[in-house]
């Protein structure tokens, strides 16, 4: 778990540097900048270094047809670390899988207090822009100060 906290603590600290270096602010009004700046399309072109899927292939693919998804969180918020670096061990989405939705699953996970973790690698929710918008407006205070930390 600790290498999955590492990655998405990473992730988020380089796409706060990027902006920062881009001079767009993390506030309420520059939310959909943000989202902009950070959409596939966008990131791929900036930054072809930075992601082995850029610039030719999409991580999220098997998803669906999503037009230019968002690569801020290039993981889920409703099942991953909080910014405060806790573990997450159960998806908010994993009834609508029980439910017949695809793309999650259990598999064994010895870090987990019940010995399993929901793997979702074929979901999309990620990268849909309102996921964003909804993750950036809850948690502004928190990614703000860590910003301004850079």
């Amino acid at each position: 778990m600790k290498a999955i906290i590492n990655f998405f603590d990473n992730h988020l600290t380089r796409i706060l540097r990027e902006l920062k270096e881009q001079g767009i602010s993390i506030s309420n009004e520059s939310i959909l900048r943000i989202i902009e700046a950070t959409s596939f399309k966008n990131r791929s072109r900036k930054y072809p270094e930075k992601c082995p899927c850029y610039p030719e292939s999409h991580c999220y693919e098997s998803y669906g047809n999503i037009e230019n998804p968002s690569c801020f969180l290039c993981g889920c918020p409703e099942y991953r670390i909080d910014l405060n670096k806790r573990p997450v061990t159960r998806c908010n989405l994993r009834k609508y899988y029980q439910l017949g939705g695809t793309g999650g699953y259990y598999i064994p996970y010895s870090g987990s207090p019940d010995g399993q973790i929901w793997a979702c690698e074929k979901c999309p929710h990620p990268y849909y822009k309102e996921t964003v918008e909804k993750f950036l407006k809850e948690n502004l205070d928190d990614l703000k100060r860590r910003y301004e930390e850079l």
